[in-house]
């Protein structure tokens, strides 16, 4: 039976060193806050992984086979966090595998999501009214530099918005923490940017400038 969710188990905040040092299964990284070399929550999906990149990219390649997807959501390549940055590589890099297995390759479409981004969403900072229907809809920043990229947004029904701030207050470390900022997503749209096969097939070219760049 496969699963809403598959529990992959790689540390937080340990994405990033995975493109840039920790590639190989013989290599793997430590995390900082378990001092594990691989998932130690029983509940993980493979309990054959290492933290490493080639295990990610595979992990997520056998994510992508049992669920066989029609459309992928993945962070935005512009999204400044870096783990996020990295998932979007690593799910990139996956795509590609799993679509190189297929004689036939299916129609897949690729929506890209934004979370960190300068002063955005709006109300990031500020408690905003507690009914979610006097909020505004979310559109994508302005501010975002011109990409020759489609834009859709997803409208949601009340009881999907009420569902996405139940699912929110689940992360109760992240709502200690940034309680404003995701509240700012609790919106009747979900914008998201529509990635395109050009994207994805020069996802090599991207992992490279993501490793030049200094870490954040």
């Amino acid at each position: 039976m496969i699963r809403a969710e598959h529990l992959l188990g790689f540390p937080d905040g340990g994405l990033e060193p995975l493109l840039r040092a920790h590639w190989q299964h013989t290599r793997p990284e430590r995390s900082s806050t378990t001092g594990a070399h691989e998932p130690p929550y029983g509940e993980a999906e493979y309990l054959d992984l290492r933290y490493d990149g080639a295990d990610l990219r595979a992990a997520l390649v056998r994510c992508l086979r049992e669920f066989r997807p029609t459309t992928v959501a993945l962070p935005d390549p512009l999204d400044r966090h870096p783990d996020h940055r990295a998932s979007e590589l690593f799910t990139l890099l996956a795509v590609n595998d799993w679509l190189r297995t297929k004689p036939r390759p299916p129609a897949l479409r690729l929506l890209a999501y934004l979370i960190h981004w300068p002063n955005w969403p709006p109300g990031w900072d500020v408690l905003l009214p507690p009914s979610t229907t006097d909020r505004p809809p979310l559109d994508l920043p302005a501010t975002l530099p011109p990409r020759d990229l489609a834009r859709t947004a997803f409208a949601l029904t009340g009881a999907e918005v009420a569902t996405k701030a139940r699912a929110l207050d689940c992360y109760v470390t992240q709502q200690q923490e940034m309680p404003t900022l995701l509240a700012a997503f609790v919106r009747s749209t979900e914008p998201f940017t529509v990635l395109t096969d050009a994207v994805r097939t020069h996802v090599g070219e991207m992992i490279e400038q993501a490793v030049r760049q200094p870490p954040r």
